[in-house]
Parts: structure tokens; sequence; C-alpha cells
């Protein structure tokens, strides 16, 4: 029996943190290339026209909101179950298999990591980006989606917008 819950462990260490690792590997080296890809130059727009996404900076930081968000209550959970199965094993063969026991909890180690990357290395940036992609939601919420901006505040939002 003890032998079936040291395969399930494995499986289910090993899958999920597989699984995270993919998906976190996706968004960085797929999904951001892909929304900051520029439009497409039909003979029809100026060749002047500068280079830079296709959507407005807003809807970028949008859509990256909309990613950081599924993430966050992805990963997290995700990370704590692969380490959790992962020091099951550790504690598991800590007196017949030392050796194992100390991979797996650096396993375990190793798939928690970007938890406090996130939160250390992240934040400033993360927090940034949430910023400007939210600084209308209170307007909308009023009714104001519609609302006239200064000629200050529309050359603030660009500045904004380079930033971001």
């Amino acid at each position: 029996m003890a032998d079936y819950s040291l395969k399930a462990a494995q499986a289910a260490g090993i899958l999920g943190s597989a699984f995270a690792a993919g998906q976190i590997t996706s968004i960085s080296t797929m999904t951001v290339h892909i929304m900051l890809t520029p439009p497409r130059k039909p003979t029809t727009i100026p060749a002047d026209l500068p280079p830079g996404p296709g959507v407005p900076i807003t809807h970028l930081t949008h859509q990256w909101l909309t990613l950081y968000n599924r993430g966050k209550k992805t990963f997290p959970p995700l990370a704590g179950a692969s380490a959790s199965a992962f020091l099951y094993l550790a504690w598991a063969l800590r007196e017949t298999h030392p050796d194992r026991a100390c991979g797996y909890t650096a396993a375990a180690a190793a798939t928690l990591c970007i938890v406090p990357f996130t939160i250390l290395g992240m934040h400033r940036v993360n927090n940034r980006l949430t910023g400007h992609a939210t600084r209308d939601d209170k307007a909308v919420a009023d009714g104001g989606e519609a609302m006239k901006l200064s000629e200050a505040e529309l050359a603030r939002r660009e500045r904004e917008d380079a930033e971001a």
C-alpha cells in the first residue's frame, strides 16, 4: 500500500511542478511576446508609422492584469500541492533512502521558489502595471467612462503609457 502512495506522490509532484513550470515558461516566452507584436503594415498604412504593439497600451495592461490574476490564483496552490507531494516523499524516504529524501526536499524548494521571486523581484513592476491597468476603474464604476480629460491629464497618461 505504501508503494502506491509513493508512486501517486511522485506523479503528483512531478506532473504538477512540470505543468506549472511549462505554463510560466509559456507566459514568458510566448504570450507576452505575442501581445507585443506590432501590427502588420499593409500598403495602405504610411511607412513612417512608429513601431509598437498593435493595440493601445491600456489594452495590453488589461490583458496583462487578467493573465497575472489568473496566474496568481492558479500557480501558488499548484506549487504548494506539488511541493507537499515532494515533502511527503522526502519524509517517507528519510530513513530508507536519505539521498532521495534530500532530492525531494530540493524539488519542493525549487517548486516554491517562484513565489518569493514574484513577491520580491517583480513587486514593483507588477504594482505599476496593475495601477496602469486599473487607473480608470473608479471612473467607469461611477459612470464617467466618457469623461473629458484635461490637457495635463492627457500628457500625464501619455507619459504613463510610454513607461508601461
